[in-house]
């Protein structure tokens, strides 16, 4: 492009100048050229709100719930009756609920643990662990119990927290809670906590 025919400098005589086009030259072949966006238009931001964490309780457990982002269906709650020597339904209020919320779902990991072992009840069920074996300690091998299968583990007794473990009964599984050994029980009652923990 010539921007002056006779240049200030010299005259008729003096060649041409010549000025480089603003524009950026031409791609080489096998580039890719992409649009640039209008510099006036906000870039458009994908975003998902977080759904607030959920609490997750013992009281949730005989419906469904989401745990982890996983389907947790309904399990029932009984507990070992030593009197009559069966299963029976129990109540879960603030009795139980606070002190195995307390005890077992306290953490991120505990509640995920916790939702692993619901999901995966038939394998709880056969390694007999129970809920502070593998929710606490992520064992796959169950304490020591030195008195009866229908009693607290050991482990339980030592740490005072809640014995629960899945088991099945009548065809259903579900999750039951183990009393103190007898020596601890003296004249305590089914729905009392010194029943259950020390």
């Amino acid at each position: 492009m010539v921007i002056n025919d006779y240049p200030a400098s010299g005259g008729p005589e003096t060649p041409a100048t010549s000025v480089a086009s603003k524009r950026a030259p031409p791609p080489s072949p096998g580039v890719i050229v992409s649009k640039r966006s209008r510099l006036n238009t906000p870039p458009v931001v994908a975003t998902q709100a977080a759904a607030p964490a959920r609490i997750v309780s013992l009281r949730d457990c005989e419906t469904e719930q989401v745990i982890d982002n996983k389907t947790v269906s309904r399990i029932d709650v009984v507990g070992w009756c030593v009197d009559m020597f069966e299963y029976k339904k129990l109540n879960c209020g603030s009795l139980f609920t606070d002190r195995f919320d307390k005890d077992y779902l306290s953490t991120d990991l505990h509640r995920s643990e916790w939702g692993k072992l619901l999901r995966l009840r038939e394998k709880g069920v056969a390694t007999q662990c129970c809920v502070n074996d593998t929710v606490m300690r992520r064992a796959k091998k169950p304490g020591k119990r030195t008195h009866g299968m229908y009693e607290a583990c050991d482990r339980c007794v030592k740490t005072n927290r809640l014995c629960a473990r899945l088991v099945e009964t009548d065809g259903v599984i579900k999750l039951a809670f183990f009393p103190l050994p007898g020596l601890y029980l003296e004249d305590a009652q089914m729905y009392s906590m010194d029943y259950w923990v020390i």
